[in-house]
């Protein structure tokens, strides 16, 4: 794995966690902007260079994120 494929993992990780963390709590603001991420050309890009289809990745940090919420 090259450097930029790493650092777009990251991103991503880090996108997944900030919908696990719910809106609540004073994050309302980091949980909309990783939301609203998920629908810009620069998360396509990054899905793509992490070797990941954006339409099913953005489904599934969804899904699961919603899914981590209702756990806690």
């Amino acid at each position: 794995m090259n450097g930029y494929q790493e650092l777009a993992r990251a991103v991503l990780r880090e996108t997944y966690r900030d919908l696990c963390r719910g809106a609540g709590g004073g994050r309302r603001g980091t949980y909309l902007s990783a939301r609203f991420f998920l629908d810009t050309p620069l998360f396509k890009v990054l899905c793509r260079l992490a070797g990941v289809r954006p339409g099913f990745a953005r489904r599934e940090m969804l899904r699961r994120a919603a899914a981590h919420r209702k756990e806690k």
